[in-house]
């Protein structure tokens, strides 16, 4: 009997474990709804999806993150109010040179979370507002934010200040009677209770949690949860006669969390 625990018990790590590389290859392939189909309804209309087959912390516990992918996941490129594009892999304007350099708008700051059982877990990107969640967490969740990445060219390509207000952001994500800028990115997050919709956005300041990974968000037990990760970047001319360009990145996460 205990034998047959025992496989039972490996061949749940082993669908986890496919569960996870599927999601990040999807995530890094690009493969996702697109623009056209891209559920854009207001935070009041969308419904709270679950997902009871998804996997738990303590399930991916010691599972190790496949090494042969060249980039992290791609978020979407998003307009300058930050509304959905597409998930294309967006290369440098200026400074190309023959070789696919590592993409604008690759995952550069990972989200990972702690749970109740002491299990960190980095989350992967989801598609869309209307997805459900791609984890679960037992008890609350203690979420912080790291850098796992850099920019193509760092020295001329940067997350930017960015004077757009929340109050001014795209319908979905809009954090009204806000007028706060975006600045260096900002972390926007709600909650809904079990059976509840959701409430409205919060805010944290990206750079805030940056310099000290130690900094966190809390999440307790009985929520669901919806995070969404904003920011600009520029790209230095290369000479006076042309512009600057800019980039707009927007990454979307969900886990639920429960007793």
């Amino acid at each position: 009997m205990k034998e047959s625990n025992g496989y039972f018990k490996l061949i749940r790590k082993i669908m986890v474990f496919l569960f996870f590389v599927s999601a990040s290859i999807m995530s890094i392939a690009g493969i996702t709804v697109s623009a056209n189909s891209y559920d854009d309804k207001s935070e009041n209309e969308l419904l709270v999806i679950e997902n009871d087959n998804a996997p738990f912390f303590s399930e991916v516990s010691g599972l190790i993150t496949p090494m042969w992918f060249t980039f992290e996941p791609i978020l979407a490129n998003a307009k300058e109010n930050y509304e959905h594009i597409d998930f294309a892999e967006t290369q440098k304007k200026y400074r190309g040179g023959t070789v696919i350099d590592r993409p604008i708008n690759e995952e550069k700051y990972g989200l990972f979370g702690v749970d109740a059982t002491q299990t960190e877990v980095r989350l992967v990107p989801v598609n869309s507002l209307s997805a459900g969640p791609n984890i679960n967490a037992n008890g609350g969740v203690s979420l912080s934010i790291k850098n796992v990445a850099e920019f193509p060219s760092p020295e001329y390509i940067v997350r930017w200040n960015d004077t757009r207000k929340l109050n001014e952001l795209y319908g979905d994500i809009v954090v009204t009677g806000n007028s706060t800028a975006v600045g260096y990115g900002k972390i926007l997050y709600r909650t809904a209770p079990f059976n509840g919709s959701w409430g409205a956005w919060s805010n944290a300041d990206l750079n805030y949690h940056l310099v000290d990974y130690t900094r966190t968000l809390y999440f307790p037990s009985g929520c669901h949860v919806q995070i969404v990760v904003i920011y600009e970047v520029r790209e230095q001319a290369t000479w006076f006669m042309v512009p600057h360009v800019f980039y707009h990145v927007r990454g979307i996460y969900r886990f639920s969390v429960y007793q």
